[in-house]
C-alpha cells in the first residue's frame, strides 16, 4: 500500500514539472506584455522589470502553477480509475462468459 502511494506521488508531482514550467511560461509571457502596453501609456517604462518580478514572483506563479498542478494530478487520478473501471469491466465479461459457458454444458449435460 505504502510503495504504491510513493509511485503514485512520484508520478504525479515532480513528472509534472515541465508541464507547469511551459504553461508558467506562456502566461507569464502574455502578462509582461499587457504590462508593458499599460506601462508605456503612463510612461513608467522605467518601472516595469521591477513591478514585473514582484507581481510574477509573489502572486501570479504559484497560482498558476498550483492551477496547473492541480489540472494534472487530477486528470491523471481520472485516467486511472478509468483505466481500473475498464479493467474491472473486462473482468466481468470474462467471468460472465465464464458462467454462461458452464451454464450451457450444464443444460446440455442434461437434455
Amino acid at each position: 500500500h505504502w510503495r504504491n502511494t510513493r509511485d503514485q506521488l512520484q508520478l504525479v508531482g515532480p513528472k509534472s514539472l515541465g508541464v507547469a514550467l511551459l504553461t508558467a511560461g506562456f502566461v507569464c509571457m502574455v502578462f509582461t506584455i499587457q504590462f508593458v502596453r499599460e506601462f508605456a501609456k503612463l510612461g513608467l517604462t522605467r518601472s516595469v522589470g521591477g513591478v514585473l518580478a514582484l507581481a510574477l514572483a509573489r502572486e501570479l506563479t504559484p497560482v498558476v502553477t498550483a492551477i496547473i498542478l492541480a489540472g494534472r494530478v487530477g486528470s491523471a487520478f481520472a485516467a486511472e480509475l478509468g483505466t481500473m473501471q475498464v479493467t474491472l469491466l473486462r473482468g466481468r465479461v470474462a467471468v460472465r462468459k465464464l458462467r454462461s459457458r458452464a451454464a450451457y454444458r450444464r443444460r446440455c449435460r442434461h437434455s
